[in-house]
């Protein structure tokens, strides 16, 4: 009998064995299927998110890299002259540059770092062509103090019209806006934006970052879009975590116990930390400015330039009227204070 019930006994352990070894693998295979699946739909939300606000995975609202020139060759006169834009703004001779030009259609690009591209020459090319003029350069031929001169206030289609068409797909206004600091960069001595996987992968820092294009050339301008774009490459990485932390929480909250909730406090505090961390960062880059943007030549020189064209507004010669309500309807939504509003003159945007 004993050896009977000892049979027995051994026969249903090794069952039992069994059958608790092909749930545990089960088990195992549909986590690791709802592992798969969670991480397609982050990535799908990922996806998303990107799309919607014009992110990148790892750099944020900065681009992997910039366009550093249009690739067309029917776009050399805007980068020749925005290559010697500093000189011309100097001499004060812009206009009749650009009043010489033919008018460029910009309807045929497509490539979205080509638009960023457009939109950067041409928006640079309209302050300097607008406010230029009243900015009072120094003069490096003459000791007499500078001469100013005042604003043009009608914009030659040559420049209004690919503006307009290249600002009515991008959905911005046609206005120097924050995307000087995101689309007009490059790592000094390399095209490739460092992308930072890791806190061992610092960020670039101002000091390693240069303009593309420049409407002064100073160290000043450099700077006032440098710090904020190195403060963007820091933050840029986390804007993703950031986002699907409150879901994973929740999510991993309603099964976790034990040991999975120590993983995943040790998780929020580890992304919480990092975020500290490139606070910090961005507090001490900030800081860099009273060193790094000169007081007198931001204010003198390169402010004037940066001002909008509220209240006396300007003339889009060659420009319809409907697109010029397009534009405006864009402004006011890319502008709550209203310094936009479409005007019933043809080519007036205020």
């Amino acid at each position: 009998m004993t050896k009977t019930w000892a049979t027995l006994l051994g026969a249903s352990l090794a069952l039992a064995a069994f059958v608790w070894r092909i749930v545990h693998v089960r088990s195992v295979e549909n986590a690791k299927i709802r592992a798969k699946l969670q991480r397609w739909r982050r990535s799908s939300v990922i996806q998303e998110l990107c799309v919607k606000y014009g992110l990148s995975v790892d750099g944020g609202f900065l681009p992997t890299e910039c366009v550093r020139r249009l690739s067309s060759p029917k776009f050399v006169a805007w980068e020749m002259i925005v290559d010697n834009l500093p000189e011309l703004n100097h001499n004060g001779e812009l206009a009749s540059w650009i009043e010489s030009l033919p008018v460029i259609d910009a309807s045929d690009i497509q490539e979205e770092g080509e638009l960023h591209r457009a939109y950067i020459v041409l928006t640079m090319l309209l302050h300097s062509y607008v406010h230029g003029p009243s900015v009072p350069w120094p003069r490096k031929d003459s000791d007499s103090s500078p001469s100013t001169s005042p604003s043009n206030r009608r914009v030659p289609p040559q420049l209004s019209v690919p503006l307009v068409s290249v600002c009515l797909r991008l959905g911005l206004p046609p206005v120097l806006t924050a995307a000087m600091d995101l689309w007009n960069w490059e790592v000094q001595g390399v095209r490739k934006f460092v992308k930072q996987h890791s806190s061992s992968t610092r960020a670039p820092r101002p000091e390693d970052l240069a303009l593309i294009s420049s409407m002064t050339g100073t160290r000043t301008e450099r700077f006032f879009h440098m710090i904020p774009c190195s403060m963007q490459a820091t933050l840029g990485p986390l804007i993703t975590p950031l986002f699907l932390m409150p879901e994973h929480v929740l999510e991993k909250m309603k099964h976790a116990e034990g040991f999975e909730l120590l993983v995943l406090e040790e998780q929020l505090e580890g992304l919480l930390l990092q975020l500290m961390s490139a606070l910090n960062e961005c507090q001490h880059r900030l800081s860099q400015i009273k060193t790094l943007v000169d007081r007198s030549t931001f204010y003198d020189v390169y402010r004037p330039l940066l001002n909008g064209f509220w209240p006396e507004g300007i003339v889009l010669e060659g420009v319809s009227l409907q697109d010029c309500l397009k534009i405006s309807e864009a402004s006011m939504k890319a502008d709550e204070g209203g310094y936009w509003a479409g005007s019933t003159e043809a080519g007036r945007v205020v």
